[in-house]
């Protein structure tokens, strides 16, 4: 599977061009790290719900950067049954933003 969809910011950049795709780019990665860090503060005394709320916030926001392994990874989580993968997922999502972001230094330079 690849780790990113190339073409994903292609319509981005033909509406408002480089600038667009780098605002775009710069705020996805903060929400993307904002969801994260919500699904690490999580304890397992919470509603599943909220796990999935933030889970479904950092999948669509990976979709729109066109993160095609780690949006994988985060739509299988979601079907999360309890908390005991949570930590894990959690922390591989973490992993996984970090060579997303490592591509995408690309657009932000």
């Amino acid at each position: 599977m690849p780790v990113w969809d190339e073409h994903a910011l292609d319509e981005l950049k033909a509406i408002g061009g480089d600038k667009l795709v780098k605002t775009v780019v710069r705020q996805s990665l903060k929400d993307a790290e904002d969801r994260i860090a919500e699904l690490c503060q999580l304890k397992p005394e919470q509603p599943l719900s909220s796990w999935r709320e933030s889970a479904h916030g950092l999948h669509g926001v990976l979709v729109s950067l066109g993160a095609v392994r780690l949006s994988q990874i985060v739509a299988e989580a979601l079907d999360l049954e309890k908390f005991d993968r949570a930590r894990s997922y959690a922390v591989e999502f973490a992993q996984q933003l970090s060579e997303v972001r490592d591509i995408l230094a690309v657009f932000l330079t």
